[in-house]
């Protein structure tokens, strides 16, 4: 959330990759999804390789960007 896409959020994307919308039942130190809905991009449910593909496409954008002031989504 710093308006800088880089390794940093892939990496965060990536401990996140396989959750899905009905996750939060497990131990108590994992995460419900309310904490990390934030990570699905696409809005789909999911965090999978599109989100993931959405945030690779940003790489070293700094928002905002005047050209495209909103992140590239297509997958």
């Amino acid at each position: 959330m710093d308006g800088h896409c880089d390794i940093v959020d892939l990496s965060a994307m990536a401990k996140h990759y396989g959750r899905n919308s009905l996750d939060g039942l497990g131990p108590p130190l994992y995460k419900t999804w309310a904490q990390i809905d934030g990570f699905d991009l696409d809005a789909d449910g999911d965090i999978d390789i599109y989100d993931i593909v959405i945030v690779a496409k940003n790489i070293c954008r700094t928002e905002p960007d005047p050209e495209y002031p909103w992140p590239i989504l297509d997958p």
